[in-house]
């Protein structure tokens, strides 16, 4: 098995120098693009932020959508509005790309909670194994907070964080936008 990023890894390490210590070199398709690793023969694990381009097996991550924005504001420095609205934003707001997927009715498809990632890692592990029909070699290890000392600007605090960072004019905005899947996701306000 190999796991890779949809995305050019070269292109985190001019953003964050040194973060190779979390960016795997890979070798393949320089582009990126899904044909060279569909002609691969060993599965092969894409993680990415864009829609779904076939109806390949998916694991997709979900998490509460203001620290989603909130996140990738403080990750891109846009304003959250500009992400509420998907202003800016190659894959579209946040609702827009659940929608995209619709994990609930897409086939082979599992859905993960991220909070529920972090605080039962290995339970979410022993799920995706048995959705991989994969043997978990080992327990998973949280070294979140290794990683935040070392790159402060990229790690922040996981759940919660848009409490201290989201104005009352941003959560109407964001609720506005996008309540109707925080409420089927089981989020509240």
């Amino acid at each position: 098995m190999l796991s890779v990023s949809s995305y050019l890894e070269t292109e985190l390490e001019d953003l964050f120098p040194g973060s190779n210590s979390f960016c795997k070199e890979w070798s393949g398709d320089p582009e990126g693009k899904f044909d060279y690793y569909q002609s691969c023969e060993k599965t092969i694990f894409i993680k990415t932020h864009d829609i779904p381009v076939d109806g390949s097996p998916a694991i997709f991550v979900y998490r509460d959508g203001r620290d989603a924005v909130t996140a990738l504001s403080g990750f891109w420095r846009f304003p959250v509005e500009y992400l509420i609205i998907g202003a800016r934003c190659h894959f579209g707001s946040w609702s827009g790309l659940y929608h995209a997927w619709n994990p609930k009715k897409r086939k082979k498809t599992l859905m993960v909670k991220y909070e529920d990632m972090v605080k039962h890692p290995n339970k979410v592990a022993e799920q995706i194994a048995r959705f991989l029909d994969v043997k978990q070699v080992r327990p998973y290890v949280d070294d979140f907070d290794e990683k935040k000392k070392e790159f402060p600007h990229l790690f922040n605090d996981r759940i919660g964080v848009w409490k201290s960072k989201m104005t009352d004019s941003q959560l109407d905005l964001f609720w506005r936008c996008h309540g109707h899947v925080m409420e089927e996701l089981g989020y509240e306000r």
